[in-house]
């Protein structure tokens, strides 16, 4: 299915996870071989998706096989408008019981310090620099390496810089913005313009190959579990970090852009802020602090 009707079936999503939501559809035919098209009754499509729900959870029960589960579902239902799959929504509830979600490790902003006095030891410039945008700006790390040099506009003083986003993961308000005015995710914004590739984009790299980078730099400096640490530790420990600094939930959810209060909330209780509070350091996270300055802003000078 085109691009173009995955986006008009699923307008609250950018088109990228529109995508991604039909693919699993054709995953569905192509794993059960059954067609959904020839299904005239939702009775027996329903049980057709049921009995695949439940044969993926004997083969993968991991929260990543529900969330395709859920993906197939919602788009058949929009597929089918009128049907609901109870069923198979059922399957998913039970699978979710089953197997609670995972918490991401939220990074502190020591540890960022720690990380960004390491990676730019080793010569790197560009993955530091986008660590710290991502942190401050509360950004999904796909945002950071999607973004290209002319998407940044920087306020007259210099002071703030607006980031604009073309695709982000949820296209509810169109495209999307967001004002950083720390002077750290502004030098560092302004750092990866001045470095940005010939085609315009401030980094090349996927956001795979910045968690790679994001591990390694916390394993260097002695932070335990660093398998607990994934790409969203970035924008959980930059918000963790702002809540516990005093920023107001509503600046938090502008610039977030967490489409409600509770999304936000959910974000702060599901454990994360405790886990940032009472995450270790390492025994190296203090002393690279200490050499960087002590703030987030010199690790990048």
């Amino acid at each position: 299915m085109s691009e173009e009707v995955a986006s008009f079936l699923f307008g609250a999503l950018a088109s990228s996870s529109a995508s991604r939501y039909l693919r699993e559809v054709e995953r569905f035919e192509e794993e059960s071989g059954v067609d959904w098209r020839a299904f005239e009754e939702e009775e027996e499509l329903d049980v057709a998706v049921a009995v695949f729900g439940v044969g993926l959870f004997r083969q993968n029960s991991s929260r990543g096989g529900a969330s395709r589960l859920a993906k197939l579902v919602s788009s058949l239902v929009k597929l089918r408008p009128g049907w609901s799959l109870p069923r198979s929504a059922k399957v998913i509830r039970a699978w979710e019981k089953r197997v609670p979600p995972s918490v991401a490790t939220p990074v502190t902003e020591n540890q960022i310090i720690a990380v960004v006095s390491f990676l730019r030891a080793q010569g790197l410039c560009r993955i530091p620099y986008l660590l710290v945008l991502c942190f401050e700006g509360y950004l999904r790390c796909d945002e950071g390496c999607g973004a290209l040099a002319r998407h940044f506009v920087f306020s007259a003083g210099g002071e703030s810089v607006v980031l604009a986003i073309f695709d982000p993961k949820t296209d509810t308000w169109g495209r999307q913005a967001v004002r950083i005015s720390s002077p750290a995710g502004v030098e560092a914004a302004r750092r990866l313009v001045e470095l940005a590739l010939a085609d315009g984009r401030i980094i090349g790299e996927t956001h795979e190959t910045v968690l790679f980078f994001l591990r390694w730099g916390l394993e260097a400096v002695g932070v335990p579990h660093v398998e607990d640490f994934n790409i969203h530790s970035l924008r959980h420990g930059g918000v963790c970090n702002a809540y516990l600094q005093g920023a107001s939930v509503r600046d938090m959810v502008l610039v977030g852009r967490w489409r409600t209060l509770e999304a936000l909330l959910h974000y702060l209780q599901s454990g994360g802020l405790v886990l940032y509070q009472l995450s270790s350091q390492g025994p190296g996270v203090h002393e690279r602090v200490a050499s960087a300055g002590g703030s987030l802003l010199r690790s990048l000078q």
